[in-house]
């Protein structure tokens, strides 16, 4: 979930398990006023699905980690002529 460590944080967001079913309760405000409004509940992902994000992630920095390498080694190979 994007955002939820800085959420969690700032006491935006929570967890609970009811009946072996784990919830995400999220703050909400109004946009224009700020004013607080019912909490958004929505069914937490399986862990197993949360670990395919993780996995995917992880691929994607590395696979971003090589093409950053790439880049910085072109630039200073182009710029040493």
């Amino acid at each position: 979930m994007i955002g939820y460590k800085d959420a969690k944080a700032a006491s935006k967001v929570s967890l609970s398990k009811e009946d072996d079913v784990i919830w995400i309760t999220k703050k909400v405000y109004d946009q224009n006023t700020g004013a607080e409004l019912d909490d958004s509940k929505t069914q937490c992902p399986s862990s197993s699905a949360i670990q395919s994000e993780i996995d995917l992630l992880t691929q994607r920095i590395s696979d971003m980690t090589k093409q950053k390498e790439d880049y910085t080694l072109l630039k200073t190979d182009a710029e040493a002529l």
